[in-house]
């Protein structure tokens, strides 16, 4: 067993970077930039979730590591 301290911050931390790709999956459906790949598209888009998408983009993966 290692006697190493477990951070529960950063545990929580990389949760909340989870569902936040739930939510950044949910917008590129709302999305009216052609440069993403998605295979479906609502009818309805929205120049807000393209600034959604990018802001949450910015940060989400480089916190992982």
């Amino acid at each position: 067993m290692s006697l190493t301290p477990r951070y529960h911050a950063f545990d929580a931390l990389r949760a909340s970077m989870m569902l936040l790709g739930v939510v950044i999956h949910a917008a590129i459906n709302y999305t009216n930039s052609e440069s993403l790949i998605w295979p479906l598209r609502a009818k309805d888009t929205s120049v807000f979730f393209n600034y959604v998408v990018e802001f949450i983009h910015l940060f989400r993966m480089p916190v992982f590591f």
